[in-house]
Parts: C-alpha cells; structure tokens; sequence
C-alpha cells in the first residue's frame, strides 16, 4: 500500500464570531466566540466519486481508510493500493486492488446525520467486505474493569480544540494496557474513523483494542465498531435499544454512561432477532 499525503494542515480550523447575548432580564452583552470551520474532502475510490465528508482537516489518511472499513466497503487497510491526498486536503484518490471492495455501479445518495456526510456508493457483499453476510462474533473479555476505568481517566481530560470551541467530539485508542492515539473531529462518526484508521494502517489487532468515543453510540456507531472488529466501544453517553441488541448479536462490547467513578454495561439477557436490516 502506497500512501501519498500532501496536505500539509494549517492552523485555521477556527475563526472567532461576534455575538450578542441577550438575557431574561433584558440586559445584553457583546461576546466572542471561537467557531469551528467545516472542511470538506471528496473521496474518489477507482475514479468514482464515493463520498463526501464534512470534518476536520486531520489525520486525513485515517479518517478516509477507517471509513471505508466501517461502512464495509472494503475488509481493511490491505485492499488499498493506493491512497492519495491532494495538497489542499480537498480530494482523496483511493485505489483498490482488483477484486476488492465496491462495484461502481452501486451508486447511492445518501446522506448521513453527521453534518453534511454522503455516501455516493454501498458495499460489495461478494466482495469480503464484512457486512451481515460476514458476521464477525467477538467473544473475548480481554478488557478488565480496571482497563475501562483507565481509558475513561484518560479521556476525561478535554482535548484541545473542543476547550476552544465546544464544538468537537474525541475519540481515544487504547491499546495493551495504554492510550496510544487520540483525535478530534467536528463529527462523532468522522473521530471514529479516524481512530479505525490508525488501527488498521498501523497494522494493530482491533480485536484488542478499546476505543472511546464523547458521542452517542446509536446504530451506525456501533456498525463501525462490529465491521471494524473492536474490541470494545466505550462512550460517555447513552446508546440506544437497537445498538445494544446489535452489539450483543456480534459480541461488541459496549459500554455507556462511562465517567471516572462509574460505566454501565448491558447484562447477557436473551434479545430478538433485528434482521439484517440493521447492518
């Protein structure tokens, strides 16, 4: 796999915005506030327009290969010849090797809920991307209590840009015992992402490692998380009934409401058969 990365990140992710605040009282006051700026990055894969992502300007190599893993579009970093980013971080050229990932007539629009996301195109399902006709069933407990209370410690600690702007969420990679990786994205999904990346083109076993996420853990996060393989998906915050289901039907495991002095965690009750609708 060839990676040509020729974005060289500026610093202007924000720019600063007056505002006026305005009380039940009726008093005002002139603010400023420091905003973040949404860029945006066209993803080609064999010559097909297959995405669009609004994120921020980092870690772009990771962001684009953990995509395409956690939508299923391809099995891992392997499948990728080569992946080119253009100076200005505008456009990413992903070129696959023959037999790997999507067919280009499969072209979709779809556009996701973190912020101006689309996907132009679906999985390959005879092509190995891990999908419902690939089932992964992790079934390792290999993350003890005092593993998940240091990987929360550690993500307590705000990261830079969110301290800047409140506007970011983080994700954070534990792996053999320590954080090894963190990053921020103005997206939930794009955070994870970029942290699926890292995994796989640094050539770690998911299967042994926790990521922890500042989002929600719905279905499409937990999605990326069982076609990602991990081996545990930690959030601060709550998940829903769907995403729990889906997390014990692949052996995901999930924790929720993870703060320093607490972390719940679904008990192994009998649960329906969702379908395969929700992969």
């Amino acid at each position: 796999m060839t990676i040509s990365d020729r974005f060289i990140p500026q610093t202007g992710y924000t720019e600063n915005v007056s505002f006026v605040t305005v009380r039940n009282d009726g008093s005002k006051e002139d603010i400023s506030r420091t905003l973040l700026r949404e860029h945006h990055l066209t993803v080609f894969i064999n010559e097909t327009r297959a995405m669009e992502i609004a994120c921020t300007p980092t870690h772009l190599p990771f962001l684009v290969t953990g995509r395409l893993i956690s939508e299923g579009l391809i099995s891992g970093a392997d499948d990728i010849n080569i992946l080119d980013i253009c100076e200005k971080g505008l456009n990413a050229k992903v070129f696959l090797k023959e037999g790997c990932g999507i067919k280009t007539t499969d072209l979709i629009n779809v556009q996701s809920c973190c912020n101006d996301n689309k996907n132009f195109v679906t999985a390959d399902r005879g092509s190995g991307a891990p999908g419902i006709s690939d089932p992964t069933i992790m079934d390792n407990e290999i993350f003890t209590p005092e593993d998940i209370f240091r990987l929360i410690s550690h993500a307590n600690k705000d990261m830079k840009l969110h301290r800047e702007t409140s506007g970011t969420h983080s994700c954070y990679l534990y792996h053999e015992g320590e954080v090894i990786f963190s990053c921020e994205d103005i997206g939930r999904h794009n955070a994870l992402d970029k942290v699926i990346g890292k995994i796989y083109l640094d050539g770690l076993s998911p299967e042994r490692c926790a990521v922890f996420t500042t989002g929600r853990t719905p279905l499409d996060m937990v999605r990326k998380g069982i076609r990602a393989r991990l081996g545990a998906l930690v959030s601060k915050s709550v998940p829903t009934y769907d995403a729990v289901m889906l997390a014990k039907e692949y052996g995901l495991k999930l924790y929720s409401r993870a703060w320093p002095d607490s972390y719940e965690k679904p008990h192994d009750l009998k649960f329906p058969d969702i379908g395969p609708n929700h992969m």
